[in-house]
């Protein structure tokens, strides 16, 4: 199910099949992120990251992206990695 909830999210945030929409986007993959799921954890450190259907907070993505990259997510240990340098809350 948080699979479904994640591929939902991206639906809406690229608009395929949908009409965008943000905010209906990062409560899909909040869902899933909430339910362990690494890769929608790492959406939604992006989702922070970038201000999209939810406010910019870099270090609430920080955190989402240490939660997938702790299970062994490549991409959110690439994120967390990549944030380093500018972010300290990446080096926690």
């Amino acid at each position: 199910m948080p699979v479904a909830l994640e591929r939902l999210g991206q639906l809406y945030l690229s608009e395929r099949g949908v009409p965008r929409d943000d905010k209906k986007a990062a409560e899909l993959i909040t869902e899933a992120a909430e339910r362990g799921l690494a890769s929608a954890q790492n959406t939604y450190g992006l989702l922070y990251m970038a201000g999209i259907g939810v406010a910019h907070d870099l270090d609430t993505a920080a955190h989402w992206f240490k939660l997938a990259a702790d299970q062994g997510d490549m991409v959110a240990q690439d994120n967390l990695k990549n944030c380093r340098g500018w972010l300290p809350a990446c080096a926690r």
